[in-house]
């Protein structure tokens, strides 16, 4: 599936320019940004484990993760548009790459350390080996 998601933003990166030339040549000056937020969704992809924080009542964590992320977006923002010659466009979809990324990665660190405690927590709650439930 990722490689898939992988394979499928290569080949948008190389026909976004083809298609906007070909379709839309009025919006040509957006095509480096649509490049950019075409990888937004690889990006996303590992944030499916924050659906975790639902079955474990811990929507405080998910508030976590997308501040993580907004934070990284603002910062990026900055950056990009005070430090670098980027046109306004590619900025906004390079942070929001960024942004999203650090989102999708701490929902994954928090998801798996949530997880881990909750496992933890819930051994001692077993059966002693070799004792049968009815």
């Amino acid at each position: 599936s990722a490689l898939c998601s992988v394979a499928f933003a290569a080949c948008c990166w190389f026909l976004i320019p083809l298609f906007v030339d070909l379709v839309l040549p009025a919006y040509s000056q957006g095509t480096q940004a649509a490049q950019w937020a075409v990888l937004t969704g690889i990006a996303l992809a590992p944030s499916v484990f924050g659906n975790i924080f639902n079955l474990l009542g811990r929507q405080g964590i998910y508030l976590i993760c997308s501040a993580a992320g907004l934070l990284a977006f603002a910062t990026c923002w900055w950056v990009l548009s005070n430090l670098t010659q980027n046109p306004v466009l590619v900025s906004a979809a390079q942070s929001m790459l960024v942004g999203t990324l650090i989102s999708s990665l701490t929902s994954v660190g928090l998801g798996w350390l949530i997880c881990k405690r909750h496992d933890a927590k819930h051994e001692n709650m077993l059966p002693p080996e070799g004792v049968r439930l009815s």
